[in-house]
């Protein structure tokens, strides 16, 4: 049985927080609350790596054992770099569409100015406090996926997309992943390289059977594993903490996967924390 690191409780950050708001910083709920997402994040990234990319940690030793979906994926992620890239008149940086519209899901601008927006935990929103525009995130979302003109995820300047011309798939041989039909893809037999432990994929899918641990947008976990570690002043591990508790809060989908409770009631005690 593969054990998962427990997820944070509630009651945590709603005391953490109304503490916070009285001008007290409990070191020790802070340091609970940081290391717990940091371990439940860790764990959401090895799932997500092992259903999308293929990348299945063995349960014996740890070391990555690759599934037929690696090589499938790893041939549309080159497809992927061969896109055109848009160049951002300000900063110089360049980026795939693609890459532009995943940013501003993980990091809103606004549309109008290129400004940092806010989240405006409430009404669900995001709001720029240069320009005074507002959207739900559902329309943000939603606006981002059709839009011509985007802000550059790094400096705000409008981007505008270059179009792609398409790409010919004649003479492609099917990968082996392409092959396999749903039961052949899901009774997969795996084994590990360095310790000869071997293992279904059926059975290593079940490990995180109602552990909400597979989640659509992972960006936002791997952003909060990069940073911790290197958090020293509370001030700072309190911004990170915050970012993730804003993204789980504007995508309630993704707060069981961190704390110990239901949306519906992660969603309210983070409204209630937002007024204090």
């Amino acid at each position: 049985m593969i054990k998962w690191a427990r997820r944070v409780k509630l009651w945590q950050i709603y005391r953490f927080y109304h503490l916070y708001a009285l001008g007290i910083v409990d070191s020790q709920l802070l340091e609970e609350i940081g290391w717990g997402f940091y371990a439940r994040a860790q764990d959401v990234i090895t799932v997500v790596n092992a259903v999308k990319k293929g990348k299945v940690p063995c349960p014996n030793c740890g070391h990555t054992v690759l599934r037929a979906k690696h090589e499938w994926y790893m041939h549309r992620e080159r497809a992927r770099a061969g896109q055109p890239k848009q160049t951002c008149s300000g900063c110089k940086e360049a980026a795939s569409w693609q890459t532009i519209r995943d940013s501003l899901r993980t990091k809103p601008r606004c549309f109008t100015c290129g400004s940092l927006t806010k989240w405006r935990f409430a009404g669900n929103e995001v709001f720029c406090t240069a320009c005074q525009r507002t959207w739900s995130w559902q329309q943000y979302r939603k606006s981002v996926g059709y839009r011509k003109w985007l802000p550059c995820p790094a400096c705000g300047r409008r981007v505008r997309k270059q179009e792609q011309t398409s790409v010919s798939h004649r003479g492609h041989t099917k990968l082996q992943w392409e092959r396999m039909d749903r039961s052949s893809r899901l009774h997969e037999r795996l084994r590990c390289e360095r310790c000869e432990h071997g293992f279904s994929w059926r059975w290593w899918k079940d490990q995180y059977k109602n552990e909400n641990l597979l989640v659509g947008n992972v960006e936002v976990f791997e952003d909060f594993v990069r940073q911790w570690p290197t958090l020293r002043e509370a001030q700072s591990q309190v911004s990170a903490i915050d970012s993730l508790l804003h993204a789980i809060h504007a995508r309630g989908s993704l707060s069981p996967a961190l704390v110990d409770s239901c949306e519906a009631r992660v969603k309210r005690t983070l409204d209630q924390i937002a007024g204090c």
